[in-house]
């Protein structure tokens, strides 16, 4: 489980807030998406709950977890990973790898397995490819929590369909981002949205236990409410402004 208490993270360049008083428990096999637009912080709050140490961010509030071991499958490929060839990633250290699901993963994944051994550049696959490698190497290992950032980029539609199915079905909690909101519908049990309201200018972080389908009517219907209240306060000013135009011309 995680316990998040009051978490604040803030650019120390410009001392902007990304995520503002977050306060949320994330229990065994949850699956959480955080969403917002791009640049609101989704991926620095991934790395902050995976436990790194950001320096170029200040960070206030407290995080408690007790997972011992974790998976993680960034956006982009990791630059120590471009030259290490697909040998090396599989076998050079194998301690922690499932050999039986990794080779059941590769079926699943319909990549050859005996690329495996190959002197290949992982840096020289596709970027579908390595996606998929990243996939079958952190899932056939022992994980608690899996974190994945923007996990659908690169990927055909069936391979996006496996994953869907893969990030149902296992027990481990799932911390993930995604633009994909099929993906997402999918997936999701839970949903943190980062937001910038006020001009942009204030971080709103909103916590909810529901799926994507769910949270999206949600966010529609207070959208509309807030523009009916927000054309009866307008009709209530004009009618205001008519009435002391009109008493002012009586005088």
């Amino acid at each position: 489980m995680i316990k998040i208490n009051h978490l604040t993270i803030t650019q120390n360049k410009n001392l902007r807030d990304l995520v503002s008083d977050l306060n949320m428990s994330i229990q065994d096999g949850e699956k959480v998406v955080i969403i917002g637009e791009e640049g609101n912080g989704k991926s620095t709050l991934l790395k902050i709950l995976m436990g790194e140490d950001l320096s170029d961010f200040t960070i206030r509030g407290d995080i408690q977890s007790d997972y011992q071991s974790l998976a993680y499958i960034p956006q982009k490929l990791p630059e120590e990973l471009k030259n290490m060839t697909l040998h090396d990633y599989f076998f050079l250290d194998f301690a922690d790898l499932d050999y039986s699901i990794l080779y059941r993963l590769a079926e699943e994944l319909h990549f050859d397995s005996n690329r495996f051994a190959s002197d290949q550049e992982i840096g020289s696959l596709s970027g579908g490819e390595a996606l998929k490698i990243q996939l079958i190497h952190e899932l056939a290992k022992p994980f608690e929590i899996l974190f994945l950032d923007e996990p659908s980029n690169d990927l055909d539609l069936e391979t996006v369909d496996w994953l869907k199915g893969q990030i149902r079905k296992i027990r481990q909690t799932v911390i993930f981002i995604s633009h994909d909101e099929d993906f997402l519908s999918e997936t999701a049990d839970t949903i943190v949205h980062l937001r910038l309201v006020k001009h942009r200018k204030e971080a709103e972080t909103l916590v909810e236990h529901l799926d994507y389908e769910r949270y999206s009517e949600q966010i529609k219907a207070n959208f509309a409410r807030q523009s009916q209240q927000a054309a009866n306060d307008q009709r209530a000013y004009d009618k205001t402004m008519e009435k002391n135009i009109a008493e002012s011309s009586k005088m």
